[in-house]
């Protein structure tokens, strides 16, 4: 199994962590089913400190093209989770509608 990782965004490239962030701080001014969701989409995320490895490779020629062979997703209702484990970190590269992903 997995454990012990350290979840980080990449910034650079897609601004995952920055718009992340940024809804954070809009939560108080939400619809509560948004509240709700944004929760949920974060709790997926929270998980992979746990599971990041056990998940197995993404065989999506889109995701590996732009990605690389090693990427791995997680899905939490209709967004998928785009990321990699890197050493002890798991890094999120992009969240995404699944429907984007050919």
């Amino acid at each position: 199994m997995g454990g012990g990782f350290k979840v980080e965004y990449q910034k650079e490239k897609f601004g995952v962590g920055v718009n992340l962030f940024k809804a954070q701080d809009l939560k108080n001014t939400m619809p509560l089913t948004a509240v709700k969701y944004f929760n949920g989409l974060l709790d997926t995320i929270d998980k992979l400190k746990t599971t990041g490895k056990l998940f197995a490779y993404s065989q999506n020629n889109f995701l590996t093209s732009n990605y690389g062979a090693d990427v791995r997703t997680i899905n939490y209702k209709k967004m998928t989770i785009v990321y990699k484990v890197i050493g002890k970190n798991v890094v999120v590269l992009r969240i995404m509608a699944g429907s984007l992903i050919k």
